[in-house]
């Protein structure tokens, strides 16, 4: 049981390090906590940083989506915006 408690810290532990996601600090507290209580700790934290990875992940792909949609309704004659219908109105000349 000691060996299985420390192995999910050690993973834990690696999983927090390898995240870009939280603060040094955050990650300082996180790590203090893993440890402190280390079977809860270690599961709860595994948890919140793949919670956390998978909300940046689906941002990525909205961003991504949002930059394929603007690509895809741009006219393709004006890259500054859609082209201009009908005539110009004298007020604006």
């Amino acid at each position: 049981m000691a060996i299985l408690v420390i192995f999910l810290d050690a993973v834990a532990t690696a999983l927090l390090a390898r995240s870009a996601l939280f603060s040094a600090r955050q990650k300082a507290l996180r790590f203090i906590f893993v440890w402190i209580a280390p079977l809860i700790g270690a599961i709860i934290v595994m948890i919140a940083v793949r919670s956390a990875q998978a909300k940046s992940d689906r941002l990525d792909q909205l961003r991504i989506l949002r930059e394929i949609w603007r690509s895809a309704t741009q006219d393709e004659q004006d890259p500054d915006g859609p082209a201009r219908i009908g005539p110009k109105s004298p007020r604006f000349d």
